[in-house]
């Protein structure tokens, strides 16, 4: 009898000890941070970026394929988090936008953001608050750190040539974000923006393919880290030997996705790491 009452009394004091782990760990990864950290999730054959602010705002770019959003996804939030800020998709190819149903199967959401396309599309928005995106929309996250849109959105095209390009910057520190943008597109983003491109992070456009992430393009973007999100051995030979050549001419460091699992980099305002 007394045995037993032994064994109630430490698993008890067990019970405790882990739900004060729990309770501390939860504290330590909600609580502010000076640092703003940029996901580029593995998904295969697509794109997701998850944002998350000092005060952990998180945004969503881009939904991946399916679920294989979902254990990157897992892996990159707090074990005990289900709740997303914003989900901005960049246009509707499935490769971008086919996880949206499992992530909102799984967390909830404040606001959804996307072009013109999805405006009455109750399929891909569903009851979600819906704020139309093009560009010259700014989203302030939080003080000091800005997510604008700065091509794509004006039609109702939800194909590459329509994509959303989001700028995020936090202090001096700059990530493009280029969807599945075409080489029509960053010559419009040239002819208007010109050195404003300068990004420490590109995410390269249409996975390294051959008709995005032109010459002119990359004299102007300058980065030093260039990131492709691609599939292994993908049918459509992503990225391409042009494409990545370009970027080695430039000087950009290559990390992809296929290779490297999920790819993460933090900034606080000034300078920007690779994890």
């Amino acid at each position: 009898m007394n045995l037993n009452w032994q064994k109630i009394k430490w698993l008890g004091l067990g019970l405790l000890t882990l739900i004060t782990i729990f309770v501390w760990v939860a504290i330590w990864q909600l609580a502010p941070s000076p640092k703003m950290s940029v996901a580029f999730l593995d998904v295969g054959q697509g794109d997701a970026i998850l944002i998350d602010t000092p005060h952990h705002r998180q945004v969503l770019l881009d939904t991946g394929p399916g679920s294989a959003v979902l254990p990157s996804l897992g892996q990159a939030m707090p074990f005990f988090d289900h709740s997303l800020d914003l989900i901005l998709l960049s246009h509707g190819d499935s490769d971008h936008s086919g996880g949206l149903s499992d992530v909102l199967s799984h967390y909830s959401l404040d606001y959804f953001l996307a072009g013109n396309w999805a405006i009455g599309n109750k399929k891909v928005i569903g009851k979600n608050d819906f704020l139309s995106a093009e560009a010259g929309t700014r989203i302030e996250l939080e003080p000091n750190i800005f997510l604008d849109v700065i091509e794509g959105g004006t039609t109702n095209k939800k194909d590459n040539v329509d994509s959303l390009v989001a700028r995020l910057s936090y202090g001096s520190t700059t990530f493009l974000l280029t969807g599945d943008s075409v080489s029509k597109e960053e010559t419009d983003e040239i002819n208007k923006l010109g050195d404003y491109l300068q990004a420490d992070v590109l995410k390269v456009s249409h996975h390294g393919s051959r008709t995005s992430t032109s010459g002119n393009f990359l004299v102007r973007v300058r980065p030093p880290y260039a990131v492709i999100s691609v599939g292994a051995d993908n049918r459509y030979g992503h990225p391409t030997a042009e494409t990545l050549e370009r970027l080695k001419k430039i000087g950009a460091e290559i990390l992809r996705t296929d290779e490297q699992g999920t790819i993460v980099f933090e900034s606080d305002g000034q300078k920007i790491i690779k994890k």
